[in-house]
């Protein structure tokens, strides 16, 4: 997921702990744009989640959306 703006860590802390349940081994990581993106130009500059979702339902995930915009 692409953001405009990094969460802080401390705030991040939290979601992750709140919503790691839905990350398949409960891996939910800020990251930098992955080298494919790099490569494609694909907006490079903006702050990422990343995780390999569990599907448990969408409204789980739409959960951690609206904990990320927060932000």
């Amino acid at each position: 997921m692409r953001m405009n703006r990094p969460i802080p860590e401390k705030a991040f802390q939290a979601v992750k702990e709140e919503f790691s349940w839905i990350a398949e081994g409960g891996v939910i990581r800020q990251m930098e744009a992955t080298p494919q993106e790099v490569q494609d130009k694909d907006v490079v500059s903006m702050a990422r989640i990343g995780l390999r979702y569990t599907p448990k339902g969408f409204a789980d995930l739409r959960g951690l959306i609206d904990a990320i915009n927060v932000f």
